[in-house]
């Protein structure tokens, strides 16, 4: 039996940058800027950064890294269920770094994952739920 989803390999592939107003992808000519304040989004420009300001400010602030190294030791369990809580109070500026972490988790392996008999078919199923 074939299936259309597959998990990814064990190498991670360079991150794809995109711009969080406009959806342009960096590429091809189109070089976008990061957000001064907390180095997690990017824009084609000022003006893209302006318009999203109302979105994005929620989010924008540096994560200290005692967060990330909270957050880092995670297990795939634990960063989900932060990831869940964060998106119920309408997200935060752990929230990519938690995607990320969730990511990694399915990239590299999780141990406490495979002990649980977690099933990593339902997670987006389980995030679109979040909100």
């Amino acid at each position: 039996r074939s299936s259309f989803l597959s998990m990814p390999s064990k190498s991670s592939p360079a991150p794809v940058r995109v711009c969080y107003a406009t959806f342009v992808k960096e590429g091809d000519g189109v070089q976008l800027m990061r957000c001064a304040r907390c180095s997690n989004a990017y824009y084609l420009g000022a003006a893209e950064q302006k318009r999203h300001w109302k979105v994005h400010k929620k989010t924008c602030r540096p994560v200290d890294q005692g967060e990330r190294d909270r957050i880092s030791r995670m297990t795939l369990n634990q960063a989900e269920a932060a990831l869940e809580a964060t998106l119920q109070r309408g997200g935060d500026a752990t929230t990519a770094l938690l995607m990320q972490t969730i990511r990694d988790r399915f990239v590299h392996g999780d141990d406490d994952a495979a002990e649980d008999d977690y099933d990593p078919g339902d997670i987006g199923l389980r995030m679109h739920s979040f909100a």
